[in-house]
């Protein structure tokens, strides 16, 4: 990659915006309530639903949930 377009990709990449936020998960069933937050909420929330989904989620007791 020629430095002219890595500059090009690099500039994009700080235009681009990001969403921070908090993520409250709740059982419907039990009432237990997981929360955290993420400097980039959109793409996050994206892969917690596909790690839940997939039964890969990094807290064990919410994917037994």
């Amino acid at each position: 990659m020629d430095k002219s377009k890595r500059k090009e990709l690099i500039e994009e990449f700080k235009q681009m915006k990001t969403y921070m936020g908090v993520v409250q998960i709740t059982n419907q069933r039990n009432g237990k309530i997981f929360i955290d937050s993420f400097s980039n909420l959109k793409n996050k929330w994206f892969t917690l639903k596909m790690q839940l989904d997939m039964g890969r989620f990094a807290n064990a007791e919410l994917q037994k949930d």
